[in-house]
């Protein structure tokens, strides 16, 4: 029987993806459609490039779902956890009381 691999929901982290992603374009929007012509001065873009800022969030959110990965294999139930370091628990199905979803 082939190891099945679990991982977190990817869902609201396409959905933050998707949010911010929006606010972005809407801010590069309203910079050249409003302020570009009221400040002609500046070089750089601010509202757009501090708007970017905003994706910091689903991105924190997708790494935190990558450190994390739960694989079922035979009758062990093996919980890994971490990046750079792993830590990793090895569980046998029987022994599991609690399921939390």
């Amino acid at each position: 029987m082939a190891d099945i691999v679990i991982r977190p929901s990817m869902k609201f982290i396409k959905a933050g993806y998707v949010c911010a992603l929006l606010v972005v374009c809407a801010a590069i929007i309203v910079h050249y459609k409003y302020l570009a012509d009221q400040y002609p001065q500046q070089r750089y873009p601010y509202l757009p490039i501090v708007s970017l800022f905003i994706l910091l969030w689903p991105i924190k959110r997708h790494l935190q779902r990558q450190a994390v990965k739960l694989t079922i294999s035979g009758d062990k139930l093996r919980y890994e956890t971490g990046l750079a370091s792993k830590s990793m628990r090895i569980i046998q199905l029987p022994k599991v009381q609690d399921v939390r979803v």
